[in-house]
């Protein structure tokens, strides 16, 4: 059986795979009622799968050996409700959120006055009785051709795995809906810059023993053929309580400059911890003691730790090995600049959005006593309240209405 402790961190590799498997031509084949069939990722034979109540059975090796759900199940799974979906047709999804008075006299005698259709779908339209004015309310999403939940789902599906290729491929074949992969990058990288900046203002709760890491990630250096690049250092700092990432930054080596860098930044947002657990590179140590000092009551230093015994590193060598699953699927390598910030979004993903097994369903955020009231809807939300902090409680509209893309925002 898979630790308890890893079980969030292979069960969403497996629903990324699933959303892969998805993005082929060849679907789930529907046997009977609760029979399915899934093509094996080599293509060579197929796997069955079986519903018996709410419990699945398959017979590939990964679910026999393990006994977990595993991705041809996902596939299924995620097949059935996309082909549910595509069944419902509901307006009430297309009502404006925070609705207050008429958009030209202030009037609050407002009621409905049908429906318009729109290149976003079919929205609630409005009239004023007191002046007449009919209208449609504006949102955050205004002046974006795409309803508020592809460019989500978008964002969802690229921070849990999938290419923007695969993404956009996703949509078409669940949403009807034709998306540039170009597109979709855009949307990730200018809403990961506003939720980013958004989110650095609130101050964690944590507890006081915190791990730092570092790794090696690829990243484009201006040339033109595929694969060229480069490595760089991506640097974390990961409280241990709430797995709360405090902080990350990419540098292009890993002296102790750069390693000071890492410590400053974790202590403008988290304070002084009592502990600070690292491997053995030589720049922690010196980096650790310019930063935090080493009085009696300064905070203390562990070296030299692995993933296994009593004192490890493994919470965020896991994040690690996530992370380097979806730094794969950046769009043909960024530069430092760009790649810092999807690596900032996947700090968003990693503390906002993605619940975690050991809180509860709690994201790392709610954890560390940050709770911005997202509900279930956590991408479209965060976007609303980063945008209205970001404009002044301004929508979108005046800055992309012009050029009706994301290109211009920034």
């Amino acid at each position: 059986m898979i630790d308890t402790m890893d079980k969030t961190q292979h069960e969403e590799r497996r629903m990324a795979k699933a959303y892969a498997i998805l993005s082929r031509e060849d679907k789930p084949e529907q046997i009977d009622e609760n029979t399915f069939k899934v093509l094996s990722q080599n293509g060579n034979w197929y796997y069955t799968q079986k519903k018996n109540g709410k419990s699945w059975t398959c017979d590939c090796p990964d679910h026999n050996k393990r006994e977990i759900d595993c991705k041809h199940i996902f596939a299924v799974k995620f097949w059935m409700q996309f082909k549910d979906q595509l069944k419902i047709e509901d307006v009430e999804d297309a009502k404006p959120l925070n609705f207050q008075n008429c958009s030209k006299c202030g009037s609050h005698d407002i009621i409905k006055n049908g429906v318009r259709e729109t290149k976003k779908g079919i929205k609630q339209r409005f009239a004023c009785k007191d002046c007449g004015f009919t209208f449609i309310l504006e949102d955050e999403f205004s002046g974006i051709f795409y309803d508020s939940e592809i460019v989500c789902k978008s964002m969802d599906l690229y921070f849990s795995g999938l290419s923007t290729r695969k993404v956009a491929f996703h949509l078409k074949q669940f949403y009807n809906t034709k998306v540039s992969h170009v597109t979709i990058y855009n949307w990730v990288k200018n809403f990961s810059q506003i939720i980013n900046e958004y989110v650095e203002q609130f101050k964690p709760e944590l507890s006081g023993v915190w791990h730092a890491d570092e790794t090696m990630i690829k990243v484009k250096n201006g040339g033109t053929k595929r694969g060229e690049g480069k490595y760089v250092w991506l640097w974390n700092v990961m409280d241990r309580e709430t797995r709360f990432l405090i902080t990350n930054l990419v540098s292009t080596k890993r002296g102790i400059k750069d390693a000071r860098r890492v410590f400053r930044q974790a202590k403008e947002i988290g304070g002084k911890p009592d502990v600070m657990i690292t491997d053995s590179l030589a720049s922690y140590y010196k980096a650790f003691h310019k930063e935090f000092g080493r009085k009696k009551d300064s905070p203390r230093l562990i070296q030299n730790v692995g993933i296994q015994g009593r004192t490890n590193n493994n919470r965020i060598e896991r994040y690690h090995g996530e992370l380097k699953e979806r730094t794969k699927v950046q769009r043909g390598g960024q530069d430092e600049e760009t790649s810092e910030t999807l690596l900032k979004g996947m700090k968003t993903y990693h503390n906002f959005v993605r619940p975690h097994s050991a809180h509860n369903g709690k994201t790392p955020a709610e954890a560390a006593g940050i709770d911005l009231g997202l509900g279930e809807k956590k991408w479209e939300e965060l976007i609303r309240q980063s945008v209205k902090g970001r404009n002044g409680d301004k929508t979108l509209t005046k800055k992309v209405s012009e050029n009706r893309s994301l290109d211009s925002f920034f």
